[in-house]
């Protein structure tokens, strides 16, 4: 029976300490989902920009 428990007590601890490192990892994997999000904004930004630059000496 104690067995059974130790078990028990195993399991809820190693899901405790997954559910932690996730908990930790979340901001940073929510980041890393965030970089090319960014990316590809400032690259929107610069090509607008960079458009802007070439259409104004015309004008």
């Amino acid at each position: 029976i104690y067995y059974g428990n130790a078990n028990v007590f195993v399991m809820t601890e190693l899901i405790s300490k997954y559910c932690h490192v996730q908990y930790l990892l979340y901001p940073f994997i929510f980041f890393l989902q965030t970089i090319p999000i960014l990316q590809l904004h400032l690259v929107t930004l610069h090509l607008s920009n960079g458009s802007k630059a070439i259409i104004s000496p015309e004008h």
